[in-house]
């Protein structure tokens, strides 16, 4: 006996009890149908796999603890920011001191933070995913990259604007020392890589003429004049910390040269990368 389903099967392959569905008939999520000796086809995806990626779901799933990693250069340069910020608790520094002090040590692991996210926008997921879902993941490395170099930019401004208090304080001229030039020079290089950005990341809304944090942002742009003034302003920064903690007397000679050694090793990883 012979059945007939879209082609030929041998009887040999049915016993003489009344038919029941087989089980080997299978409508499978692609849209193929396999049944009764038909060639299977590649395995088929999970369907809560496909309905994320047609609902998008795909590319919204946040990054993994692993994604947003931190660099080793981060992790160094957090360990000289808290040993710039010990004297503050054990030695008597003056208050407008103290904070210019504070703020720049912490200007350093923003800083790096900042060239680590922009440089890992472009490394390989360590999950497969889709384009939307890269697209994505792309643009929250560049929004750290923003948000951290923004806060190294408006802790830099504290940071020089009690110094510059304390300097009225003490009744001591201004830009007097190397140290001095050189971190203003980090700060107005830090200025003009955050405004030569700000054309392109509000550039939609600039044309609308509607503004919104949360909305029409354009965050995947390259630009080479920001790319060389931010380099620039990194490798400027690393001048003016190393010069800092040289010249900073509460701080120990041997433990400032360690930090400036740092500093240096520093400089030579990331400033490279940046450009």
């Amino acid at each position: 006996m012979v059945l007939a389903l879209g082609l030929a099967i041998p009887a040999s392959s049915y016993s003489l009890r009344p038919h029941l569905p087989s089980r080997s008939i299978r409508i499978h999520n692609a849209g193929g149908l396999c049944a009764h000796g038909l060639a299977k086809g590649p395995h088929p995806q999970p369907r809560s796999s496909l309905l994320q990626m047609s609902t998008g779901k795909a590319a919204r799933k946040p990054l993994s603890r692993w994604e947003i990693r931190l660099t080793w250069e981060c992790a160094f340069g957090g360990i000289v920011c808290a040993t710039c910020l010990r004297p503050l608790a054990t030695s008597a520094v003056p208050p407008m001191l103290a904070l210019h002090v504070g703020c720049m040590a912490l200007m350093l692991p923003l800083g790096l933070a900042s060239v680590s996210a922009i440089r890992q926008r472009k490394s390989r997921p360590v999950m497969p995913c889709s384009a939307a879902a890269r697209k994505r993941r792309a643009e929250l490395f560049v929004i750290r990259h923003f948000a951290t170099s923004a806060l190294a930019l408006y802790g830099s401004a504290v940071g020089l604007a009690a110094i510059y208090r304390h300097k009225l304080l003490m009744h001591r001229p201004h830009l007097s020392t190397s140290h001095s030039r050189v971190g203003v020079a980090a700060f107005v290089l830090w200025l003009a890589a955050y405004l030569a950005a700000q054309p392109h990341v509000w550039r939609d809304q600039l044309r609308a003429r509607r503004f919104s944090l949360l909305t029409n942002k354009r965050w995947l742009w390259s630009d080479a004049t920001h790319r060389q003034l931010g380099s620039a302003a990194v490798g400027m920064s690393l001048v003016a910390l190393s010069s800092g903690m040289l010249g900073w007397q509460a701080l120990d000679k041997r433990v400032s040269r360690a930090c400036s050694l740092a500093l240096t090793i520093l400089g030579l990883s990331v400033y490279p990368l940046s450009l």
